[in-house]
């Protein structure tokens, strides 16, 4: 359920206005958020396995800080976790990867893929790879349009990779946050 006090608010024509709270946001800490929301659900670790990989550190050896709205990014990653869950399944890896200005987050299944034809439409309102497994599995058609909103406000990028039979790959990247 959308709920107006998370910042996300979709009008009746379905346009999403966005509004972030960004803040300096330990790394580490969002992604390992997520994945414990995701394994509480799961009392069979066969069935799924979500794993952490850490690799953002700056020259000097420490962790960058990311300018995010943490509610907001937790979001973002629900979505994709749903999604890899939903249609990937097998192993899940979260994890990051250090840049210049930003950092790069991923979220990795290693399920069927998706077809290159369908990569550049993924992040549009209510597009469906395969309608028919998607009204099977419920859903709006929703939840990566609004993950690329919410990225999109925080001045970061979104986008999938992926090969049919080798899985798929969700990245975005948020600004690393001014030292003070």
């Amino acid at each position: 359920p959308l709920d107006p006090s998370s910042g996300l608010v979709i009008n009746p024509t379905f346009d999403a206005t966005i509004t972030t709270d960004p803040r300096s946001s330990a790394i580490q800490a969002m992604i390992i958020s997520a994945i414990q929301t995701y394994q509480t659900l799961f009392s069979d670790p066969i069935t799924v396995s979500i794993r952490f990989r850490f690799s953002a550190f700056k020259e000097d050896g420490t962790t960058p800080m990311v300018k995010a709205d943490r509610e907001a990014i937790h979001q973002v990653f629900s979505n994709l976790i749903d999604n890899a869950l939903k249609y990937g399944g097998g192993e899940i890896v979260l994890g990051s990867l250090p840049g210049k200005h930003n950092v790069e987050f991923y979220v990795r299944d290693s399920g069927p893929g998706i077809g290159s034809e369908h990569l550049q439409r993924l992040f549009e309102r209510f597009y469906r790879v395969d309608k028919a497994r998607s009204r099977e599995s419920g859903g709006t058609g929703l939840g990566l349009a609004i993950a690329k909103h919410i990225v999109l406000a925080h001045g970061g990028t979104i986008r999938a990779e992926s090969e049919l039979n080798h899985g798929s790959t969700f990245l975005f990247t948020l600004p690393v946050a001014q030292s003070s």
